[in-house]
């Protein structure tokens, strides 16, 4: 399905010898600074990665990993790390194998967002949902602008209700470049219907949410429905709560 096919089948290699050897905690694993050379190098443009995991079961690999490749190669980790607190799974534990089955399938924005309203309806509140830049603004890159915006994500999932659209990314993304969908949609046939929904308590936006298009759509779509309006710091804290009406 991507580009990176010849790395994704070395990645799913490794991840296997590693659930194998140690099926809980495994960042002492020998093949770990491999596994995560490979990571480095593509997940940032690729976005979230699904596999199955020894029980067959689908499971998130590690969206961005915190170290540099610089700090990592070399060095082993030595703080025990379960498996689900390293993948990150906390923003995506609403997740079930059903919606990556579902996603993997997926051949329309409208099945998309039947998956993201599925997912919403199984979430406690209240919700929220991160809002900035991706394919233009921000740090000036898709890369950088998608380390930023699942740094946002996983702080928030620490102590809050978010809704982590990240996985619908890369697929959209190659529905764009194949000319099937284009910002527009995306915004109206996907994100509409999610905010319309009334599942969201809030919309939480990054520092530079302004250098967007699509962030100051959500940002007008959200003063338009009453969403509750939340502006980020850049350690990704609540500056102050504002009412939809600036």
């Amino acid at each position: 399905m991507y580009q990176y096919i010849e790395k994704k089948e070395e990645i799913s290699v490794l991840s296997s010898l590693i659930f194998n050897d140690k099926s809980e905690y495994y960042t002492s694993h020998e093949k770990w600074g491999e596994f995560n050379h490979l990571l480095n190098q593509i997940n940032e443009v690729r976005g979230m990665f699904i596999v199955r995991n020894g029980e067959n079961r689908f499971v998130p690999e590690l969206l961005f990993i915190d170290e540099s490749l610089e700090r990592k190669e070399g060095n082993i980790i030595n703080e025990r790390r379960s498996i689900e607190k390293y993948l990150g799974v906390i923003t995506h534990r609403y997740w079930n194998s059903n919606h990556y089955a579902q996603l993997y399938q997926a051949q329309t924005l409208s099945e998309m967002k039947d998956i993201a309203l599925n997912i919403l309806s199984g979430m406690s509140g209240p919700i929220y949902q991160i809002c900035g830049p991706i394919t233009s603004g921000g740090s000036g890159s898709i890369e950088k602008n998608l380390e930023v915006f699942n740094k946002a994500i996983q702080k928030l999932s620490e102590n809050r209700f978010v809704f982590d659209q990240m996985p619908f990314g890369p697929f959209m993304r190659k529905m764009s470049d194949e000319g099937a969908v284009n910002e527009g949609n995306i915004l109206e046939d996907f994100y509409r219907p999610l905010f319309e929904s009334r599942f969201y308590s809030g919309l939480c936006f990054l520092p530079t949410w302004k250098s967007s298009i699509g962030a100051k759509w959500e940002h007008e779509r959200a003063k338009e429905l009453g969403i509750r309006i939340k502006y980020l710091d850049d350690s990704y804290r609540f500056e102050e709560e504002l009412k939809a009406t600036i």
